[in-house]
């Protein structure tokens, strides 16, 4: 697939995968926003160093928040008027007792681990529908099969991931 002026969403895409996900995909000539939800500063490096070789944007969304969501999406169209292909990347994976009633683990990896790549694809699928072209490609985890033996809810959110997708 030629990637060359596509304009790419990488969720969480200010370190990690996600940043190596955008710089592979700008390599191609890609346009992309580059998504955070903390690090500004992260994100922001990782723009500059797109827009030595092809065009970034950063915006700031938590994606386990559907207004914010929308707004992104808004955000995108106002200045590419499309979008090209989403990378549901975003994610967390924490540590924890889960077996001892540690519902915030499992509520904030649920929602950024899974919430969050429903929201994002459902929003994004509008556009799509509109556009009539779009890809879709959301990344989840082996232990979304086997499970991970210290993060259950890590574990389930993957499984879901799979399942949704």
């Amino acid at each position: 697939m030629e990637f060359k002026n596509k304009i790419i969403l990488v969720t969480g895409s200010s370190r990690g995968i996600g940043k190596a996900t955008a710089l592979a995909f700008a390599k191609e000539g890609a346009k992309l926003i580059i998504n955070y939800s903390k690090s500004k500063e992260e994100a922001e490096q990782v723009k500059e160093e797109i827009n030595k070789i092809s065009e970034a944007i950063a915006i700031k969304c938590d994606v386990s928040k559907e207004k914010q969501v929308k707004k992104m999406f808004d955000k995108i169209i106002a200045k590419f008027g499309k979008i090209d292909i989403l990378v549901n990347n975003a994610g967390t994976y924490i540590d924890g007792d889960e077996w001892n009633g540690n519902e915030k683990i499992w509520e904030e990896t649920l929602r950024l681990d899974l919430i969050s790549v429903m929201n994002t694809s459902k929003y994004v699928a509008e556009i799509f529908l509109k556009q009539k072209s779009g890809i879709i490609v959301n990344i989840s985890s082996r232990y979304s099969l086997s499970g991970a033996y210290d993060s259950l809810a890590y574990s389930a959110a993957k499984a879901g991931v799979a399942n949704l997708t």
